[in-house]
């Protein structure tokens, strides 16, 4: 085994003084280290992967300094690049020389981002980098609320652009900033929903396009956003023709499946209407009977004016 100088003898735990050093691998330590040193959000192990590496390893032709990256939170380290190889190590049952590379972090979310970094060129899901990031313990609201104002902040970027039926293109890095340029926002309406919806319309209250206006309104005009949006999630008592009962009664009729329509409507024309009514209520006028075929979107008491 080569234990580099000035390097504590306690391998197997990695108690070492030096950052970078290389080591001779045995199965049993490789074993050790992805149990001890596990990180929640490291993706499936591919076992057809794995079986590849231990078989380039037999035949000589694996690179025996690849980089093993450890990265290291207060007392806790994590495995965040080399999983695949360590459990080569284990299939091939044999050692095999690394470079380990100890990287310091000041906090778990900077090594959930180090994580998407080294991870992107493995073709990572958007979904799978948003949960690797925990942005649902960083704001404080389940995993499954992140996964739905993920597609809601994605309406967001460039100030609802994609109501001209556009949509922007990022990369996950980027995007998980975004979700959290708009945590104060998404912690709050999560609140306002589970406070005031209906348990029925469940899937309609949290859809994209209407997610996308509610942060929206609540970043620029919070009080009459909690009061517009909580009085449609409850759906209690409204009149006819008042904006609030015409977006309840919206939500109910064409309901959220998924892909580029809602209920047999565009997502354009989602956020056409949603934004018609909170306009309406912004103003103080009941809704028309008949939705203006030439609406153009626009919302109340925001930076996006009303052209014209």
């Amino acid at each position: 085994m080569s234990i580099p100088e000035g390097a504590y003898q306690i391998i197997d735990t990695l108690v070492v003084r030096q950052k970078d050093f290389e080591i001779d691998v045995t199965p049993e330590q490789a074993e050790r280290w992805l149990t001890q040193f596990r990180y929640e959000y490291q993706r499936p192990i591919n076992k057809r992967h794995v079986i590849f590496l231990a078989s380039e390893m037999a035949k000589g032709r694996f690179s025996p300094h690849t980089m093993i990256k450890i990265a290291e939170c207060g007392e806790e380290k994590f495995i965040i690049d080399g999983y695949h190889r360590l459990s080569a190590v284990m299939e091939n049952k044999k050692p095999h020389h690394f470079f380990v590379k100890l990287i310091p972090f000041p906090n778990m979310e900077e090594i959930a981002k180090e994580y998407i970094r080294t991870d992107i060129n493995r073709k990572r899901t958007l979904d799978e980098a948003v949960s690797i990031a925990a942005l649902h313990e960083i704001i404080g609201v389940p995993a499954k609320y992140i996964r739905k104002v993920s597609s809601a902040v994605k309406i967001l970027k460039n100030d609802f652009i994609t109501a001209g039926g556009y949509t922007p293109i990022v990369s996950n890095e980027d995007h998980i900033k975004d979700i959290l340029s708009w945590k104060d926002e998404i912690a709050f309406s999560y609140q306002l929903i589970s406070k005031h919806a209906r348990k029925t319309y469940a899937a309609e209250n949290a859809r994209r396009t209407i997610l996308g206006i509610l942060l929206y309104v609540l970043r620029y005009q919070k009080e009459k956003a909690l009061m517009f949006f909580s009085n449609v999630y409850a759906d209690d008592g409204l009149k006819q023709g008042t904006p609030e009962k015409a977006l309840a009664d919206y939500l109910k009729t064409f309901k959220a499946k998924g892909g580029t329509t809602i209920g047999g409507v565009s997502t354009a024309y989602d956020l056409m209407y949603v934004a018609y009514c909170w306009n309406r209520f912004f103003t103080g006028n009941n809704v028309k009977r008949a939705f203006p075929k030439d609406y153009v979107f626009y919302l109340e008491g925001t930076p996006i004016k009303r052209r014209g």
